[in-house]
């Protein structure tokens, strides 16, 4: 018996035995968590133990909120993974448990994983226009529409060109045939999505999954390879800074 139960929840009815009290007592669940092993309800007990429960660990988190127990929760050491929801926070053992699932299954497919920069690494983005009190603008010289792999992108008030490294979906396409590609970047996650939908469009060879952007680094000034990965023997790293 293993089921997942909050704070209140009744859990069984009984009578004690040798008690005039002929109302059953209400056994209800002390503790948000998970009951693993209950006396059958509705009968006669002796002073014993009734049942057990484990205190829910709030392994994954999202908005302050266990997703197991739904109880409201506020842990300053849970952290954020790349390869689940970016909302989620995940304790220390939930997150190991998972870095260890996903290294099994790609040693299974016989691939190692691939750690790539964004900006000044797979694509080259150039500001050149910025709304503001005075308005910032940069004259191309050239025509972005006519210009193989070169596009405008519009992110706020701000706008940028956009080039993509010559041969990119070639990389892409013949390193994902040995390796798992993650996208690792300081630059915001809503910036990093929108490059990688021109970088791979249709998520074929890295997905938003597989990112992360500074909103997963929390205070950390410097990139850390345990957001993607806990045995750095595994990982290939291609960035424009050591």
């Amino acid at each position: 018996l293993e089921a997942k139960v909050s704070r209140g929840n009744l859990l069984g009815t009984y009578t004690e035995v040798g008690s005039t009290e002929t109302k059953p007592i209400k056994i209800k669940a002390p503790i948000h968590g998970k009951l693993i092993f209950m006396e059958p309800a509705d009968q006669e007990i002796s002073p014993k133990r009734i049942c057990i429960m484990e205190k829910c660990k709030h392994d994954v988190i999202m908005s302050d909120m266990c997703t197991f127990c739904g109880e409201k929760v506020q842990q300053h050491f849970n952290e954020s993974v790349g390869f689940a929801h970016k909302s989620f926070l995940l304790s220390h053992d939930k997150a190991q448990e998972l870095y260890e699932e996903m290294e099994i299954k790609v040693l299974n497919d016989k691939k190692l994983f691939l750690i790539l920069d964004l900006d000044n690494t797979l694509i080259h983005a150039e500001l050149i226009y910025r709304q503001s009190n005075t308005a910032e603008r940069l004259e191309l010289g050239f025509d972005p529409a006519k210009e193989k792999d070169v596009s405008i992108l519009e992110f706020y008030r701000d706008k940028f060109v956009v080039k993509l490294r010559p041969f990119l979906q070639e990389f892409l396409a013949n390193l994902s045939l040995k390796y798992q590609i993650h996208v690792y970047t300081k630059g915001t996650r809503d910036y990093a999505e929108r490059i990688l939908k021109q970088v791979d469009p249709y998520g074929i060879y890295v997905s938003n999954d597989r990112l992360i952007s500074r909103n997963e680094m929390g205070d950390n000034e410097f990139k850390s390879i345990r957001k993607v990965i806990h045995d750095g023997s595994m990982a290939l790293i291609l960035d424009d800074r050591s």
